[in-house]
Parts: structure tokens; C-alpha cells; sequence
């Protein structure tokens, strides 16, 4: 099955940034930023397809079928289904209870904003389980200046190497929980 492309996913994430900054008072100077290149916007997502990994259990993930061809039809077009929580996605905080914020309610200037890195690759490589401490940020600060506010903080795993193996990307133990690095819950003091 052809991949959708990251096209595609590019162009609702313009299409967001670009309402995203016709709400900033300040858009003309990162829309200038984007074009020039002193700013950089990345796509993290992964070309939709039936290879990407799926929740376990979901058996039924991804279908695409063909309408048209180039051939028959003199155009190409095609339909597809998903699920919802399949591939790169947003969870909504409706997602998890008490949440009751659902995506379109989600204000687009949340989703935007300056990022900074945090390379934990050594230690998720020791153990699939770990988790960023609050001592690691401020560890972090210390080397690369504060984290501003609103910063987006991205955590560098290492993870992706694993993908599209179904089998080392979800890394199930026997009894089918699954092990990966992330953020801990906990709080740092400010």
C-alpha cells in the first residue's frame, strides 16, 4: 500500500501554522523567521500507511482503496480509513480522564512555540523504562539556559531506530505491557 506521504501532513501542519500566526500579534517577524531559515519547523510524523505500528489489541487499523486511476479515469484519487489513535496523532486531553478538552478545542497557538532537546538516548538505551527527572531538566538548564516559557520540550529517545518493528518499537514483556522511555510525573520546583 503507497504510503499518503508526509505531504500531506505538512500541509495541515502549515496550513495550522499559518492560522496559528495570522492570530499572533507578533507573525509577521516568525513568518519572516520561516523564511528565511532562521527558524526551523520539522515534521516528526510518519508517512500515513498500513506498516505504521498499531495499539495491541486493534486489528482492523488502516484501509485504502483506490477510486480512481490515471488509466481509467484520466485522475488519481483514493480514500482512506483509520483509527483514530493510529500512527502520529494528538491526543486530546479528553482522552484521559478527567480530561474534557477535545483537539478543536485545543487554542493552535499551544501547538507552536520555540523547542528545546533533551538527548536521553544513553539512558533509555540502559533502560527502556526511564523516565526524564525533574534533577535532569534543571541539570539541562544549568549547561543550555533556562527553558523559556512556553517551550515545547522534545525528549530525544532513541526510540525511532526501532520502528517500524512492531515487535522492538512496542517492547512487550510477557505479559504484554509494554516498555518505553518518557517524562516523569514529577514536578520540579521553580
Amino acid at each position: 500500500m503507497a504510503a499518503f506521504g508526509r505531504s500531506n501532513i505538512l500541509a495541515v501542519c502549515f496550513a495550522l501554522l499559518f492560522a496559528f500566526l495570522s492570530q499572533s500579534p507578533h507573525h509577521d517577524s516568525m513568518l519572516e523567521g520561516i523564511l528565511s531559515g532562521k527558524t526551523r519547523v520539522l515534521d516528526l510524523s510518519y508517512a500515513i500507511n498500513d506498516k505504521l505500528v498499531p495499539w495491541p489489541g486493534d486489528e482492523k487499523f488502516f484501509e485504502a482503496t483506490v477510486n480512481a486511476s490515471v488509466e481509467k479515469n484520466g485522475y488519481f484519487t483514493r480514500s482512506f480509513w483509520m483509527l483514530e489513535h493510529y500512527g502520529t496523532h494528538l491526543d486530546a486531553p479528553a482522552h484521559f480522564p478527567p480530561g474534557k478538552t477535545t483537539v478543536d478545542q485545543i487554542p493552535v497557538k499551544q501547538l507552536f512555540g520555540p523547542a528545546v532537546v533533551i538527548d536521553v538516548r544513553a539512558e533509555s538505551g540502559k533502560n527502556s523504562d526511564y523516565q526524564l527527572a525533574a534533577a535532569r531538566i534543571e541539570d539541562w538548564e544549568k549547561r543550555h539556559g533556562r527553558i523559556p516559557e512556553g517551550a515545547i520540550v522534545l525528549l530525544r529517545t532513541g526510540w525511532a531506530s526501532r520502528w517500524p518493528d512492531v515487535r522492538k518499537y512496542r517492547n512487550q514483556d510477557a505479559q504484554g505491557k509494554m516498555h518505553f522511555p518518557g517524562f516523569s510525573a514529577e514536578r520540579r520546583s521553580c
